[in-house]
């Protein structure tokens, strides 16, 4: 699929998806998965990353299966890329785009992050917290990436992975755990509907506050 970013460019901004399904990506190993280090050759990309710096509004094509895999999911209302601003460094991570009909993205630039922090200073204290604990899951989540897995399939697994966590405090509250055909239903229903977009931003966004997560 179009990279968005590579590790090592320099971070011009942060996204908002507005449509389609995004991810970091990185390389399987059996002791956890590792970022790119260097520029993506081209067996595993279909196209080099685009600079977009000067652009607000970009729209990305997938073509086809990469050798990369994705571990962190971005989908409609979630946003990616504010860590690396924040710190004012280089990209730790590889972006790239997984859904089949493309996507679309809508960046702000860094200097404009700049300005509205100052601006609105009571936000910018907790918006490096939440990116600095989004840093965190992130890193956990690379460590997981033992084996080559579709945006889909690791999709599923996260949902599978969070409806685990769930029942687990609702049956510490003395709540009715869900059946294990509950799960298997979500697992039929996700994989069917290719989750990983609004589904997916809701699990790995919203529900932090609820469930802990491992």
């Amino acid at each position: 699929g179009d990279v968005i970013y590579q590790v090592e460019e320099y971070s011009f901004g942060l996204f908002l998806v507005l449509s389609g399904t995004f991810a970091f990506v990185g390389r399987p190993q059996i002791y956890g998965g590792t970022s790119a280090k260097k520029r993506l050759n081209h067996d595993e990309v279909s196209s080099p990353s685009k600079r977009v710096d000067r652009d607000l509004l970009l729209n990305f094509h997938n073509p086809g299966n990469e050798m990369l895999s994705p571990y962190r999911l971005f989908g409609f209302g979630s946003y990616f890329g504010e860590n690396e601003c924040f710190q004012n460094c280089l990209r730790m991570a590889t972006a790239r785009c997984e859904s089949s009909a493309g996507g679309t993205l809508l960046m702000l630039n860094k200097t404009d992050l700049t300005s509205t922090f100052h601006e609105f200073p009571q936000f910018a204290t907790n918006w490096r917290i939440a990116a600095g604990r989004r840093e965190r899951a992130k890193v956990r989540q690379l460590a997981r990436l033992t084996h080559d897995v579709t945006y889909e399939e690791l999709a599923v697994s996260q949902i599978s992975r969070f409806w685990r966590q769930y029942s687990r405090a609702k049956s510490k509250e003395g709540c009715i755990a869900p059946s294990v055909g509950s799960v298997r239903d979500l697992k039929v229903s996700a994989n069917s509907s290719q989750v990983g977009s609004v589904a997916m931003a809701a699990i790995m966004e919203g529900t932090k506050s609820v469930v802990p997560t491992a």
